[in-house]
């Protein structure tokens, strides 16, 4: 089993603190909300376009794709936006 370097506690106090103290707070949740909630990297999650995280309607997808444009190996893969840490955040947001 792979270490754990953030425990559950530490994040959901990372996510008060946000909330409490950023001065955008919904996008940085966000954004922290895809770092822990993904197994994108950093990289890959700084070149998302809105349309790789929200439909048309402005609604958050439940499964999209890395695409091969941004992934670190060049290959498209699936990416499901439901991990919990993904949607502790955006229920903090919505």
């Amino acid at each position: 089993m792979p270490a754990v370097v953030v425990e559950k506690n530490d994040r959901k106090h990372l996510f008060k603190v946000t909330e409490a103290c950023s001065q955008l707070p919904e996008r940085d949740l966000a954004l922290l909300g895809i770092l822990f909630g993904t197994p994108m990297k950093v990289i890959e999650i700084a070149q998302l376009k809105v349309s790789d995280v929200l439909d048309c309607k402005g609604d958050y997808l439940k499964e999209s794709k890395i695409r091969a444009e941004i992934a670190f190996n060049g290959l498209s893969r699936p990416l499901y936006w439901s991990s919990k840490p993904l949607l502790e955040c955006w229920m903090r947001i919505s």
